[in-house]
């Protein structure tokens, strides 16, 4: 009697494998979903369902369109904090200088500026002297030396505080570095109604570059920068 021939078995490992894959790649697929499906919130705002409003008094993020010509967006503006009497408090200089505020047309040195309100400012004539350094970082040198003053011709005192003076020369705008000394005096805390404040601020000015020197006032956040331009004296002049 012939011996009997048995079907091969080749192939059977190959294809158990396969199915052993087939089975572990399902069940990676069913444990993702679960977990996806029971993670909290499931992908929405924390506190709400999807697609659901947001919670009463959470804040909704909003695209502020810009005027700016360059794209970016604008730079907000502060406002002064005022205390309880309604007087302003003074603002830093840094804060204030992140504010857009118009400026005057410039006027010669002597001239009066409105600044804001019954409030006008000027300047006196640019006075040459030698520039004393005594703060850290000052350098002594030729300099110009001037007196701002501010009328308050309202009927409530006004606060200096937040006074910044800048002086600018040349064709070129280039900004002029201030010193201690000499003669510089500080502006008094309050200008009472009716009356007039005044602070000496001295610029270093090379000798060379006083054809035109523009001084700006800026006595406010809320008002027009005063504007004051013209030729100083070119001699170097003495404590």
């Amino acid at each position: 009697m012939e011996p009997r021939h048995h079907a091969s078995r080749v192939g059977f490992p190959t294809r158990r494998i396969w199915i052993i894959l087939a089975v572990s790649i399902a069940l990676v697929v069913l444990v993702t979903a679960f977990i996806l499906a029971t993670k909290p919130g499931g992908g929405a705002v924390a506190g709400t369902t999807p697609g659901g409003p947001l919670p009463t008094g959470s804040a909704s993020a909003s695209v502020v369109p810009s005027s700016r010509n360059d794209g970016a967006p604008d730079t907000p503006k502060p406002s002064p904090a005022v205390v309880e009497d309604g007087t302003p408090v003074p603002m830093d200089s840094a804060k204030l200088a992140t504010v857009d505020q118009p400026s005057s047309k410039p006027v010669e040195p002597g001239q009066s500026v409105p600044a804001s309100t019954g409030v006008s400012v000027s300047i006196s004539a640019l006075e040459p002297v030698q520039g004393i350094a005594q703060g850290i970082g000052e350098v002594s040198g030729p300099s110009l030396r001037f007196t701002v003053t501010i009328k308050n011709d309202g009927d409530k005192p006004i606060r200096t505080g937040d006074v910044v003076v800048n002086v600018n020369i040349g064709s070129g705008n280039i900004p002029a570095i201030s010193v201690s000394g000499p003669g510089v005096s500080a502006f008094p805390d309050d200008i009472a109604a009716k009356a007039s404040g005044s602070a000496v601020y001295v610029f270093l000015v090379p000798q060379n570059q006083r054809d035109i020197v523009r001084v700006f006032v800026n006595y406010d956040v809320d008002s027009t920068i005063a504007a004051f331009e013209g030729a100083a004296p070119t001699t170097e002049g003495k404590p």
